[in-house]
Order: C-alpha cells, then sequence, then structure tokens
C-alpha cells in the first residue's frame, strides 16, 4: 500500500510521509461526502469520524510501537463519536407558558368549570440527526 517504504527500518521521516499522504485523502474523502445524497451521508460521515479519530491516535505513537501494537479505539469512544456526527447542530431552548395564569386573578377558565393550565417553565435540548 506504501511503495518505498521499508517497514524493516521504519523511521519517523517514513512515518510522517505517510501520514501528509493520509491528511490529503482524509481532505478529499470530506469534500467527496459533501457531494453525497444525504441519506448516504450520515453512515459514511461516521465512519469518516472514527477512521479520522484512528489516525489521529496513531499520530501520536512512536513508529517502532506502531509496528509492534495494534491501536484501537474502545467501544465507549465509538459510541461517543456515533452521537457527536449525529449532533452536528443541537437548539437549547427556554419556554414560559401561560405567563398571564393568575396574574389578575387566582386562575381563570376558557370554558365554565375547565380551568386553563398553570404557568410552566419549559427547556430542552431538541436536534436532527440528518440535516
Amino acid at each position: 500500500y506504501f511503495p518505498g517504504v521499508n517497514f524493516k527500518d521504519f523511521t519517523e521521516q517514513d512515518k510522517m510521509i505517510i501520514e501528509q499522504d493520509i491528511e490529503i485523502d482524509f481532505k478529499k474523502a470530506y469534500d467527496g461526502i459533501l457531494m453525497l445524497p444525504v441519506k448516504a451521508r450520515f453512515g459514511v460521515y461516521v465512519a469518516y469520524k472514527y477512521y479520522r479519530t484512528l489516525f489521529k491516535k496513531i499520530k501520536q505513537v512512536q513508529p517502532e510501537l506502531l509496528l509492534q501494537n495494534r491501536v484501537r479505539i474502545s467501544n465507549t469512544f465509538k459510541a461517543v463519536i456515533l452521537v457527536k456526527a449525529g449532533l452536528r447542530r443541537a437548539n437549547l431552548f427556554l419556554k414560559y407558558d401561560y405567563v398571564n395564569q393568575g396574574l389578575f386573578s387566582r386562575g381563570y377558565y376558557t370554558v365554565n368549570r375547565y380551568p386553563m393550565p398553570d404557568r410552566m417553565f419549559k427547556f430542552g435540548v431538541s436536534w436532527n440527526f440528518y440535516d
């Protein structure tokens, strides 16, 4: 896969050359993801984020250790990658319903014997997994 690289004498310089090549591939891959149909984009983007995270982890490992040890991402962090890929945009909201309830009187009715709800403060987070 990497012509001209001697893995029996793998140096930091060899590793940097490979990393630069992979970095270029990642940039091109992201541009390609943006051109995909919306329904296919999410799954490919999750895979992209997973391999990008794995690549960042590999960049921190010394060349001699890279050939001896397996580099992994924990299952917990894989779940975090999945959630973060889906949560590209989240909305926080605050809502205060029925502000005028009890303002001028003890309660009010729109229909006889059916009181309106009390004042309510609501907050939350909403998001879409697909843009």
